[in-house]
C-alpha cells in the first residue's frame, strides 16, 4: 500500500479522534467482548488509545488480540508488500486458535478495524469468520473506525447493514498508511512484529489531555 505523507493532525483532528475513541471505548464496554481482535498495521493506534481511555478512567481494557496483518517487510524478497489472502488465512487460523485454546471459556470476539474504502475490512472479517464456524458457540462482533470524507465501497456498506457492524466516524483517520504509529510486520521464514511506540507515545501525550478534558 502506498505510503503517506508526513502529517501532523491539527486541534480539529484531535478532538474528533478523541471523541471516536471515547465512543470506542463505550461501545467496547456495552458489548463486553472477552477479547478484541486487532490488525497492526490498521487498528493498533485505536487499541492503544483505548487503553489509555481505560487508564484514564480506572478500568481494566479487554484483552487485544493482535494479528500481523498489514503491509509486511519482506526479509527474503527484500521489499515491502501486502499479504497474499492465504497467509491472511494462514496468520488469522494460528493466532485465533491459539487464543481459544489458552481462553477456553471465550465466547465474545470484537474484530476492531479501520475503514478507507471497506475492502480490507470486509476480507478480514470473512476470514475470521469462516475460521471461526470451526467452533460452536463463539460469537463475532465488529467495530469499525471510518474515515468520514471517502466514500466506502458497495459491498462493504451491504456487510455493515447485514451483519450490524459498529461504527465509529472520525475526521481524518490520521493514522492509517503511516510508519511512525504504527507496528512493523516482519516477514522471514515466519511473521514477527516490532512495536515502536515512541512516535505514538507523542501523540498520546496531546492526546491525553483532551482525553482528560472531554470524557
Amino acid at each position: 500500500r502506498q505510503v503517506m505523507p508526513k502529517y501532523r493532525p491539527n486541534s480539529s483532528d484531535m478532538k474528533s479522534y478523541v471523541a471516536g475513541m471515547l465512543n470506542l471505548a463505550t461501545v467496547i464496554e456495552e458489548l463486553n467482548p472477552d477479547g478484541v481482535i486487532v490488525p497492526l498495521r490498521g487498528a493498533y493506534p485505536f487499541y492503544a488509545t483505548y487503553e489509555k481511555i481505560s487508564e484514564i478512567k480506572g478500568k481494566k481494557p479487554k484483552e487485544g488480540l493482535f494479528l500481523p496483518l498489514g503491509t509486511c517487510t519482506d526479509l527474503q524478497k527484500n521489499k515491502q508488500r501486502g499479504l497474499t489472502k492465504l497467509e491472511k488465512s494462514q496468520i488469522i487460523d494460528s493466532y485465533i486458535s491459539y487464543y481459544l485454546k489458552e481462553n477456553p471459556s471465550a465466547r465474545r470476539l470484537l474484530l476492531l478495524d479501520e475503514v478507507i474504502h471497506g475492502g480490507t475490512i470486509i476480507t478480514h472479517y470473512k476470514l475470521i469468520s469462516n475460521y471461526l464456524n470451526n467452533f460452536v458457540g463463539v460469537e463475532l462482533k465488529v467495530c469499525a473506525v471510518e474515515d468520514k470524507i471517502i466514500e466506502k465501497r458497495g459491498r462493504y456498506k451491504e456487510l455493515k447493514s447485514i451483519h450490524k457492524f459498529n461504527s465509529i466516524q472520525v475526521d481524518n483517520l490520521f493514522t492509517t498508511d503511516r510508519r511512525r504509529f504504527l507496528p512493523k510486520i516482519i516477514k522471514d521464514y515466519d511473521f514477527s512484529v516490532e512495536i515502536d511506540n515512541q512516535k505514538l507515545n507523542k501523540i498520546m501525550g496531546s492526546l491525553e489531555e483532551i482525553i482528560k478534558t472531554t470524557s
